[in-house]
């Protein structure tokens, strides 16, 4: 029989699913506030808080933080490579002002790259 560690996740993939939307939602908070290097931070903040000895660990801190933090680090990098800054969501409108921003600078480097 299989015995489970004491503080083990029990559904380890709810707890992580709560972590990634926590995260994204960080980064895009950061975003908006004019300080995108706070998610950088906060992301170093809870890998530190989850503890680099208890990551071996399966407890629902641990797999949350590492949720978490993987989605603030990639939802942020992901955001700057889109946008091409860490403009804020506000000043380019709603969500497709975004889309829009994105779509414009796609199709102005598709021009440069392609143009004779």
């Amino acid at each position: 029989t299989h015995v489970r560690a004491r503080g083990a996740v029990r559904a380890p993939l709810g707890v992580a699913a709560s972590g990634v939307v926590f995260g994204a939602t960080q980064a895009l908070a950061v975003i908006e506030s004019s300080h995108a290097w706070v998610a950088y931070a906060l992301a170093a903040t809870l890998l530190f808080t989850a503890g680099a000895r208890e990551l071996h660990a399966r407890t629902a801190l641990v797999a949350f933080a590492l949720a978490a933090c993987a989605a603030l680090v990639a939802t942020a990098t992901a955001y700057y490579v889109l946008v091409g800054s860490f403009a804020q969501p506000s000043e380019l409108g709603h969500a497709f002002g975004v889309l829009a921003h994105v779509v414009r600078r796609t199709q102005r480097a598709l021009v440069a790259a392609y143009a004779p």
